[in-house]
């Protein structure tokens, strides 16, 4: 149930709306407004100015749960529409999630965090290093906003390729995840999204400070 209050000079009304919020149909948010227009004193300013403060609460949680790795706008809709409205909400009902969807729930705050060029270059040493390891002619590029210079990136965008294997060359799977299990090898990589032949979603963390501070978890993807 929704509780909507509006002050009207000397009068307050309170009315209890037993019906969904918002809608993505025309018709279900057309038969709302009526429903709306019959309650008692509800005028039809008065029931526009609640229609619209429901829909900027909608759009406000569905612009917030589309933050979340994971969740897009229609899943987003479909959460909202259940009640589910806030990071708390979801949390309570994990079992609804998907794994991409958890992951990007729990570390939902670190993924807030821009990554400053500072630690993007240290990241960028270990996947550099770790692919060399695997094999020299392996050649790791790191893309996206830091390639460009940027003081600081969103996520870490990794470019992977072996002059063996061109774009006519079938997939090679195996080489890609040679890498990732690699960057698990020594805890670089800390958890997988997806991964499929040809793009690895995950996240990695940098091992902690001298003075034993973790470092924020970050996105990476490989391809």
């Amino acid at each position: 149930a929704w509780y909507v209050w509006y002050c009207s000079n000397a009068q307050f009304y309170c009315w209890c709306c037993f019906v969904p919020i918002y809608s993505s149909s025309p018709k279900q948010n057309l038969a709302k407004l009526f429903y709306l227009l019959k309650l008692p004193f509800c005028t039809a300013n008065g029931a526009k100015k609640i229609w619209f403060v429901l829909f900027c609460f909608f759009s406000a949680s569905i612009n917030l749960l589309t933050r979340v790795t994971g969740i897009g706008p229609a899943a987003a809709r479909k959460f909202v529409e259940e009640g589910i409205k806030t990071l708390e909400d979801l949390r309570k009902n994990e079992h609804k999630l998907t794994h991409h969807q958890r992951i990007g729930l729990k570390y939902f705050e670190d993924f807030e965090k821009r990554i400053p060029r500072e630690e993007m270059l240290q990241m960028q040493e270990i996947v550099l290093k770790e692919v060399k390891n695997l094999d020299p002619k392996y050649i790791a590029t790191v893309c996206g906003s830091f390639r460009r210079g940027a003081e600081s990136s969103g996520d870490m965008d990794v470019l992977l390729t072996h002059p063996t294997f061109t774009s006519e060359s079938s997939k090679q799977s195996k080489l890609l995840h040679r890498v990732v299990e690699q960057l698990e090898k020594v805890h670089f990589v800390t958890d997988v999204l997806s991964k499929g032949d040809t793009k690895f979603m995950g996240v990695c963390q940098l091992p902690n400070k001298e003075d034993g501070t973790a470092y924020p978890h970050r996105r990476i993807d490989i391809r």
